[in-house]
């Protein structure tokens, strides 16, 4: 679960880099054109796209510190009650497996 979570956080963070390098060079391409009102809307979506990019980059390792948190809690949990997770995890198996037994 925790390395779906993980691979999913990564593939939305590469997505979201991969928009800001594309709108960085939709900037340079409209910076070369040249008009006062372009150059100003350049500069002030320029200056959101750089808090954009750092507010991603503190939000990635934010997300990355908490998924670490939360492995250690679950694997610290489970090995100090081994049959409480083994019995948790039987009883949702049979309750899933009675779910999709009733369709």
């Amino acid at each position: 679960m925790t390395s779906r979570l993980a691979n999913s956080a990564h593939r939305i963070e590469k997505n979201l880099q991969g928009a800001v390098t594309e709108t960085e060079q939709l900037l340079e391409a409209i910076g070369k054109e040249g008009s006062k009102q372009l150059t100003g809307t350049r500069a002030r979506l320029g200056h959101r796209l750089e808090v954009a990019r750092h507010e991603l980059e503190r939000l990635s390792g934010t997300a990355a510190k908490r998924a670490r948190a939360a492995t250690g809690a679950t694997s610290e949990l489970a090995h100090q009650h081994p049959w409480a997770v083994a019995g948790t995890a039987a009883v949702a198996g049979a309750l899933l497996a009675w779910f999709l037994s009733r369709r």
